[in-house]
């Protein structure tokens, strides 16, 4: 300990003495430990605009989606609240669940359009409206108007939109835009909206969005009370992308879809019987079982398509005195309506009775089928005792809906897309995805990003390595006879080779914390300039400046790096300078 406290102050005492010479080398030292940490800062800082601010809130960490009749269409969930609550009691440390219904549409100002993407705030979602998260939002960014307008029902679909938009449009508070939007069915259908607010937008990522409150919005998009587009969870604290994945691992194990059916009673004329309504998939008719027990006593089979033909079982055909060609309705209760709702159909045949045959009063095609148990859900909709039927059966029976297997990247999640529209599944296709899947793209662009960074850092960082590599062989040699003067007197070679090791050491270390102080003092700078741009720079911007965000990890870390770098650096000279022979040294002249 004692020969290291002396070998550590005749160190420092050669770093003070070779002020000069030392003063180049620490100044590359610190300069690459301020690139080190400012591109470090500013790699973090684009991941977490990126990440934080970008994917999660178009997102949120994990989406639950239900696709129907297999088409490329936008998500509807019909019973919001039945997936929410198992969200909610399955998923710990939920932070928000949110309702993605926003759709994208053209803005018609005064003589101008934009496109734009109409986003719903859930402002009602609290007691208090003007305490929600959505409105702590809106009142982060306000520059004109107020959120009591925005509550109001005295404007006609008050919107809060940015104030570059607005210019945009050629718009002001309290004009009117107009804009087309689609609903759940497909119908396009205008609607006008006040401007009630303008705000500021902090990167060009917000700038397109338009506000909307959530209960507007699904009125316009023809969506009733418990339906929604898709159901968007955010976490308190976000760990790592394995944790993501594994609550929708776990969500998408406890999906397990049963058999449908549609409880109720069908009307022909003045007679009324209870039923039992199953469906039958596409290309029912090929299947030995079905060929072997659904023998009809009158009529024909329905087709695939046929969405307005039912089988009726003997025994309700006689209690309806329904014959082929009748037309009959089945009413049933929908979880949306308070009344009874029917569908039409045409009698097609009626089929008798067997013993290996589902206990179902009637059977419609799948398309006849989903056409009423999707647009006025059913409640009660679940086929009673389908453990109990063979698993041919139950291949044959329409199912609640479709688990959509679990998908790892973007590509995958759009291969799985298209292979549920080949099908032509007329039911709903449930999937749970992340952020990992839905924004891969995004993701993509920020990994990148990330890489571009590191390797222009660690190619920087090697050029001045380099120049610290010459430098030391320069200072070395310049100091030949130092070295054979203190080998002369006694110093041994390990000590030697120390000296020089600890005068680097501390060099680097000074220089480091230098550097440290410096990268400070430039993200600062950089970061108090507000730039205006709307170009592809915005994604380097948040608060329309540049963001940095430092971690202490990575500031340690590359300290670390930068340490062991330089001082492994100075170990091959200073072995070498530590083999030269004393009477050599002393001799070596320059």
């Amino acid at each position: 300990m004692q020969r290291l406290k002396l070998l550590t102050s005749l160190a420092f005492r050669n770093l003070i003495r070779q002020r000069r010479r030392n003063l180049l080398l620490g100044v590359a030292i610190a300069f690459g430990t301020m690139i080190l940490i400012v591109a470090n800062s500013f790699s973090r800082g684009i991941t977490d605009t990126l990440l934080n601010k970008v994917v999660v809130q178009m997102t949120g960490h994990l989406e639950l989606a239900v696709l129907e009749r297999a088409r490329a269409q936008p998500p509807l969930i019909r019973d919001r609240a039945f997936y929410t609550n198992l969200l909610q009691q399955n998923l710990p440390g939920i932070r928000e669940i949110s309702e993605n219904v926003a759709v994208f549409s053209r803005a018609i100002g005064v003589g101008k359009g934009e496109n734009v993407i109409v986003v719903p705030l859930d402002l009602g979602a609290s007691a208090d409206p003007a305490q929600s998260s959505d409105a702590e939002y809106l009142l982060s960014r306000v520059s004109e108007g107020n959120i009591q307008d925005f509550l109001s029902n005295q404007y006609e679909n008050p919107v809060a939109v940015f104030a570059d938009k607005a210019k945009a449009l050629n718009v002001k508070l309290f004009d009117t835009l107009k804009m087309r939007l689609k609903t759940i069915s497909g119908q396009e259908q205008s609607a006008r909206f006040t401007v009630v607010m303008l705000l500021k937008s902090e990167s060009m990522f917000e700038s397109g969005a338009m506000f909307l409150p959530l209960k507007n919005l699904k009125v316009l998009r023809g969506m009733r009370d418990n339906e929604t587009g898709s159901l968007q969870v955010t976490f308190k604290q976000f760990d790592s992308p394995e944790s993501v994945k594994r609550m929708a691992d776990k969500i998408h194990a406890m999906l397990k879809p049963g058999v449908a059916a549609i409880r109720g009673e069908l009307v022909n004329g003045k007679k009324t019987a209870p039923v039992l309504t199953a469906g039958l998939v596409q290309e029912f008719e090929k299947s030995p079982l079905v060929q072997k027990s659904l023998v009809l006593n009158e009529g024909k089979l329905f087709r695939d398509r046929d969405n307005d033909l039912i089988l009726l079982s003997a025994e309700t055909a006689a209690a309806l005195g329904a014959a082929e060609g009748d037309k009959v309705s089945l009413r049933f209760r929908s979880i949306h309506a308070t009344e009874s709702v029917e569908q039409l159909y045409t009698v097609t045949g009626i089929y008798a009775p067997a013993a290996d045959l589902p206990r179902a009063d009637a059977l419609l095609s799948e398309s006849g089928f989903y056409r009423a148990y999707l647009s006025d859900l059913p409640q009660d909709r679940v086929f009673p005792d389908a453990d109990k039927l063979t698993a041919e059966w139950k291949a044959l029976l329409a199912p609640e809906f479709r688990l959509l297997p679990r998908t790892a990247t973007g590509d995958d999640l759009m291969k799985k897309n298209q292979e549920l529209r080949k099908t032509n599944f007329y039911g709903p296709a449930i999937d749970v995805r992340t952020m990992y899947e839905s924004a891969s793209q995004v993701l993509d662009l920020e990994s990148a990003l990330n890489n571009i960074t590191v390797i222009a850092v660690l190619i920087m960082f090697f050029i001045i390595l380099i120049g610290v590599i010459n430098t030391l062989r320069m200072t070395i040699r310049e100091r030949t006879r130092e070295i054979g003067t203190m080998r002369a007197i006694g110093v041994r070679r390990a000590d030697v080779r120390n000296i020089f090791l600890i005068e680097t050491f501390q060099l680097a270390l000074f220089s480091a914390i230098a550097g440290l102080v410096l990268a400070f003092i430039v993200m600062g700078g950089l970061s108090a300039f507000k730039i205006e741009t709307q170009s592809v720079l915005g994604i380097f911007l948040s608060k329309k400046k540049l963001y940095f965000l430092p971690y202490v990890s990575d500031i340690i870390r590359s300290i670390v790096m930068i340490l062991a770098v330089s001082t492994l650096t100075a170990y091959f000279p200073s072995r070498r300078a530590a083999k030269l022979d004393a009477a050599e040294a002393l001799r070596h002249y320059e």
